[in-house]
């Protein structure tokens, strides 16, 4: 097995250079799971991540992209042809959820309705916003404080953080930028993972790379549900950010919150990739999500630290066994 945390890119004189680099979904696997980045990444191993989630989320994402695209120039869609879009996209898949697909296929054509009606959450955006980008593909150079050494002793001081923003929109009145990011997962977000995720302030900073300024509003759009949640914007930095304080008790008039900046983001960041690739151990918290982890007590390499949780729907395997 071979490692993950590099990648190679073109570069303006279209020769290949390898740069370490990062995705957002690689990241959020290691603020989920250390260790699971470790045998996912790191060291390579594990299988691909054709999943029956990844499989909708390909095909739901499709749908959207080709529906706006066709609107924005000049298309006209009926509700019909819009249903069967999805319809004809989602039976695509290979692989399939059990017993609620069903479900799953109907919400969607639900969703592509309200698209057309004008009666959805991202319907009315588009009413009044016009698409700027769809899977727009960015790659994003963090310069590190330190150096990373490679197996051949190659040394990188620079992370490219890598990936595409699903849908970018410009407010026809305001002149401001939406950024859009879809979600096609069973539930909305709770409140503390829309004030902690870092998914659409890394968006943030791609747009400020590519627009020139900071998006006005950002979002994610659950697609099962025809619902957007708003994540409080960047602002530039501390002058311009937005506080709140304590109004009464004990802590009246200190700070109790405060509007994320740039500089915090990219703080963050860092920090996270000095843990990422400085650390001499990986420290996780075992949960029964383990069962669904490809190293955990249902995967094909077995964790020794993963939480067994029986699982109903498949039979107990026989596992191989892999160090940290």
């Amino acid at each position: 097995m071979s490692t993950k945390i590099y990648k190679t890119f073109l570069d303006k004189n279209g020769c290949e250079i390898r740069k370490l680099a990062v995705s957002y979904s690689q990241l959020d696997t290691f603020l989920t799971c250390p260790r699971r980045w470790v045998y996912r990444y790191l060291r390579g191993y594990g299988k691909s991540d054709d999943t029956e989630s990844t499989q909708l989320g390909t095909q739901v994402h499709a749908s959207i992209e080709e529906y706006c695209k066709r609107l924005s120039e000049g298309y006209e869609w009926t509700i019909a042809e819009a249903i069967d879009l999805v319809q004809s996209n989602l039976n695509k898949r290979t692989i399939k959820f059990k017993d609620i697909d069903d479900e799953i296929v109907e919400q969607h054509k639900a969703m592509m309705e309200g698209l057309v009606t004008g009666n959805g959450e991202l319907a009315k955006l588009l009413d009044k916003c016009d698409v700027l980008a769809q899977e727009l593909e960015f790659r994003l150079p963090i310069k590190l404080p330190f150096k990373v050494r490679d197996e051949n002793e190659c040394l990188y001081d620079e992370v490219m953080l890598n990936g595409f923003i699903d849908l970018v929109l410009k407010d026809r009145d305001t002149g401001g930028i939406i950024v859009i990011d879809h979600k096609t997962g069973k539930s909305l977000f709770k409140p503390i993972k829309l004030k902690t995720n870092l998914q659409l302030p890394i968006y943030s900073l791609v747009i400020q790379s590519v627009y020139g300024k900071l998006p006005e509003r950002c979002c994610y759009y659950f697609t099962r549900f025809d619902q957007l949640q708003d994540v409080q914007p960047l602002a530039i930095d501390d002058d311009s950010a937005e506080c709140v304080y304590f109004k009464t008790g004990k802590r009246k008039g200190q700070l109790k919150s405060k509007q994320r900046t740039v500089k915090d983001i990219e703080t963050e960041l860092l920090s996270i990739f000095k843990r990422m690739y400085t650390s001499s151990s990986y420290i996780t918290s075992s949960t029964p999500l383990c069962s669904w982890c490809e190293f955990g007590a249902y995967g094909d390499l077995r964790c020794d630290d993963a939480q067994f949780y029986k699982r109903s729907d498949i039979e107990i395997p026989l596992h191989n066994k892999v160090a940290l």
